[in-house]
């Protein structure tokens, strides 16, 4: 049992009983991957005046690249002091570049996962400096869930721009995987 004060309400949060499988969080993982590489041929990338968390389709993608991109760094014990910076992407390829490396790291990362591993508990500090600590299979469903997120924002960029986006949902990509 974890327990930790909200820093909003300053209640006492308590987390428990949570299980996952590496099997499950692997599926979830490539999951995660193929969507985050749905959306690359848009050319309205770096386009303002859409309205969404965040700029652009750019800034957006840029965002998931570096939530995904901390999160494994803390999982591996190092702590950044702040994300990777949209601007540093100006272009498509610059973007790509970027995530296939985390992809690949999140690759060799995720091919070590095991039950033991899932529920070991992580402490970690945020861009804040403020310590936090979960268990790692809550972080790595936390991650995923922000991605998706992130990614449904970036399907309604996509469509006030008039590009199609393609259906990025998790049983659309089991059907996938079973053809």
């Amino acid at each position: 049992m974890i327990s930790q004060r909200c820093p909003v309400c300053k209640s006492r949060r308590i987390r428990r009983g949570y299980r996952t499988t590496p099997f499950w969080q692997k599926i979830v993982f490539v999951y995660n991957l193929l969507c985050d590489n749905c959306n690359w041929e848009f050319r309205g990338f770096a386009v303002p005046g859409t309205v969404n968390s965040h700029r652009s389709v750019r800034d957006t993608l840029a965002h998931i690249l570096a939530a995904e991109w901390i999160w494994l760094e803390r999982w591996r014990g190092v702590s950044p002091r702040s994300l990777l910076n949209p601007s540093d992407f100006g272009t498509v390829d610059s973007l790509k570049t970027r995530w296939a490396e985390v992809e690949k790291d999140y690759s060799e990362f995720t091919s070590r996962l095991s039950d033991e591993l899932l529920t070991r508990v992580i402490s970690y500090r945020n861009t804040k400096g403020e310590e936090w600590a979960y268990p790692l299979g809550q972080m790595i469903q936390h991650v995923m869930n922000h991605s998706t997120y992130h990614r449904g924002q970036v399907t309604t960029l996509l469509r006030q721009l008039g590009a199609a986006a393609l259906p990025l949902d998790l049983l659309v990509f089991m059907d996938l995987r079973r053809v």
